[in-house]
């Protein structure tokens, strides 16, 4: 991991330049963010999973910086996609929720996938400046609703899987995009789970990956969609290895990680983006450092579990495979900071901060994208923060020289399992 910490200040930077970016992006009649930026114009289109999925990595990055510059575009998404649930009734006199489809409501059928976006942002958003402890507590509501909603769609194929769409009913039977919603659904209930501790979510989140592991070995994950896969897959095992207390289901989950992302390296992903720059999208090289970083905090536990039972051997094993990761993500690193459009001639502002798709600032920006890259580096910082705290690195404002929640978490789960593998 020494080698990656130099790169911490190039790290806050980009996330503050991200940041600015994002505040560009916000639409000022509607406090909504645009979609893109292309052609050097703000466009507009109609994805409510991206569209949530960016309200979460919104709440990650004010999370992790203390900033609430946010809350508006954040809350005003939030109440938007809330607004669309739809309640079913459950015996204990509770509920499992969804998002209504059709031209009512999301205007394409309803999946897992933004229950899981809308999940992931009401977990990560810390509220906005000021707000009452009871309306923090109301936002437990929708989380639980959704939570349930997901086992619902779990209990529905008998599998561990996920059935992936809620409506219409024509699309009921359709697994279309499993490999990516599904991933997503697990990683939303473990994710829950550390706000709710409610077990059921971990046991389904568990059940569930174990599912996707059995589908990937029989082959049932196109090559060039591995990276995309894996990456939900990673976040999701690695929240699970976080949180759980079982012992042999953390070296399960730590086992799946390092399986998926042994298939990563020996398909020379990342010897391709080293050595082919400008073949590369940049939101494969993103979601494949999301996934990474996962990988990167299973081995640190590892390492540390090995050296405080005096275990020279397997200290060396989890050393090695952890060198490895950090080579890769320095590679990743490398590419990403690249590709972040700077100032410079003929550059219009408002893609300054952005990621493009390509190396090539004109090839236009969408939020997702700069998302991802957000989490990633986010992800990453928290984990290089917590091995090695300098406080002269926190120089930048934004950041304000506290420790991340993401920082916070990893700390606490590593002092805790540092005896379990």
């Amino acid at each position: 991991m020494e080698g990656l910490l130099p790169l911490r200040p190039a790290l806050r930077r980009s996330l503050a330049a991200s940041a600015r970016w994002f505040n560009s992006m916000i639409d000022g009649a509607t406090h909504r963010l645009h979609y893109a930026f292309q052609n050097g114009q703000h466009v507009d289109r109609s994805c409510p999973v991206r569209d949530i999925g960016t309200a979460a990595d919104l709440a990650v990055l004010s999370a992790a910086t203390g900033s609430h510059e946010f809350d508006e575009v954040i809350g005003t998404t939030l109440q938007h996609y809330e607004s669309l649930l739809v309640r079913h009734p459950l015996p204990q006199g509770t509920s499992w929720a969804h998002l209504r489809s059709r031209r009512s409501g999301l205007g394409e059928p309803s999946s897992v996938a933004h229950s899981a976006m809308l999940m992931l942002a009401l977990a990560a958003w810390e509220g906005p400046a000021g707000e009452a402890a009871g309306e923090a507590a109301a936002r437990r509501g929708p989380l639980c609703e959704l939570a349930a909603g997901l086992l619902h769609q779990q209990q529905q194929r008998g599998d561990g899987a996920f059935a992936v769409y809620f409506e219409p009913a024509e699309y009921a039977s359709s697994d279309a995009g499993w490999q990516l919603y599904g991933g997503e659904a697990a990683y939303a209930l473990a994710t829950a789970f550390g706000g709710l501790h409610n077990p059921a979510l971990l046991a389904a989140a568990a059940r569930a990956l174990r599912a996707y592991q059995a589908k990937y070995r029989r082959g049932g994950v196109d090559p060039d969609e591995r990276v995309f896969f894996a990456n939900w897959q990673m976040q999701g095992g690695g929240t699970l290895h976080c949180h759980s207390t079982d012992p042999g289901e953390r070296a399960w989950a730590a086992a799946y990680l390092h399986e998926l992302q042994a298939d990563i390296v020996a398909s020379r992903f990342y010897d391709d983006v080293k050595q082919a720059p400008d073949q590369q999208a940049t939101v494969e090289v993103a979601c494949a450092l999301e996934g990474l970083a996962f990988c990167l905090q299973v081995s640190l536990c590892a390492v540390a579990a090995a050296e405080a039972e005096g275990d020279a051997a397997a200290s060396a094993v989890e050393s090695c495979r952890l060198d490895l990761y950090a080579a890769c993500a320095r590679i990743a690193v490398a590419f990403l900071l690249q590709v972040q459009v700077a100032e410079g001639p003929g550059v219009p502002a408002g893609a300054v901060g952005g990621f493009p798709h390509s190396l090539s600032w004109g090839a236009g920006q969408r939020v997702d994208v700069t998302g991802h890259v957000v989490c990633a580096f986010v992800k990453l910082l928290a984990l290089l923060d917590a091995c090695s705290p300098r406080p002269e690195d926190h120089s930048n404002a934004n950041w304000g020289g506290s420790r991340s929640r993401q920082q916070q978490l990893w700390q606490r789960q590593h002092r805790r399992k540092v005896g379990a593998r």
